[in-house]
């Protein structure tokens, strides 16, 4: 990550809405899986939607990768205004 671009230490929001929306995302897919066709689920419903199990397979292709991108921006944004052993001690 490149400190020099955004010196100091402001807060990136984009970084905290993008974390909210993707607990968004993963609260909504697990209350729509009784719906999903595909794979068996503690909940069934008799009537499953290709919709639903269409947009759960993208989220279940997405989600982890962008959480994990999600998090070494911010370990990343993290290590510019703070030494090594320093984050390494506060982890």
């Amino acid at each position: 990550m490149n400190c020099t671009a955004h010196p100091g230490r402001e807060r990136r929001y984009y970084i905290d809405w993008l974390r909210v929306f993707l607990v968004l995302v993963v609260f909504l897919v697990h209350s729509a899986m009784p719906f999903n066709s595909s794979t068996q689920w503690y909940i069934a419903n008799a009537e499953t939607c290709f919709t639903v199990t269409a947009c759960i397979g993208f989220c279940y292709q997405w989600g982890m990768p962008l959480f994990f991108m999600i998090a070494g921006a911010g370990a990343g944004l993290s290590l510019c205004s703070r030494t090594t052993g320093r984050f390494l001690k506060q982890r």
